[in-house]
């Protein structure tokens, strides 16, 4: 009888353990609502999504006509529908292998990209001009919108905040 008492309880604790500490919540602000286009070889979008930043990273949901099309979770690997990359495959197969790793977590984040190379001070944000052998970038922040191209590579990825 002790046993299955004590087997009941131990039961009971475990279930509340999983409840209450074994998913834990992740802490995002709340959802931002973006219209975005993004083209590269590997990916096509350009229609509404939502941006939710936490400390630790930034979740992107992109739809079109409602539907989930593709989601990223930038964390400290970048996680999609298919599955999660480190950042190094991660831009070999959507941007470019030669960008540094968390590039589209900042872009996403409206934060300095290439360890602030190039960067410049603008009244309502900044810009980044970055040149290289392998990639001629453009990064503008201004007021509610993102812009980021790359003209040797055609990667383009346009954020603006939708009021």
């Amino acid at each position: 009888m002790h046993a299955i008492k004590f087997m009941k309880i131990f039961f009971i604790l475990w279930v509340n353990l999983l409840l209450f500490s074994g998913c834990s919540v992740k802490e995002y602000a709340p959802a931002t609502s973006v219209l975005v286009t993004f083209k590269s070889d590997a990916f096509r979008f350009s229609d509404m999504g939502y941006i939710r930043k936490s400390s630790r990273g930034v979740e992107v949901e992109l739809f079109s006509a409602g539907n989930l099309v593709q989601n990223f979770q930038l964390e400290d690997d970048v996680c999609t529908k298919k599955g999660c990359l480190n950042y190094d495959a991660f831009n070999q197969e959507y941007l470019h292998s030669n960008y540094p790793n968390e590039v589209l977590k900042n872009i996403f984040r409206g934060e300095p990209i290439f360890n602030k190379k190039g960067l410049q001070k603008t009244d309502d944000g900044f810009k980044q001009s970055i040149k290289a052998k392998t990639y001629n970038v453009i990064y503008k922040i201004s007021n509610n919108s993102i812009y980021f191209k790359d003209k040797i590579n055609g990667i383009l990825i346009k954020i603006r905040e939708v009021q």
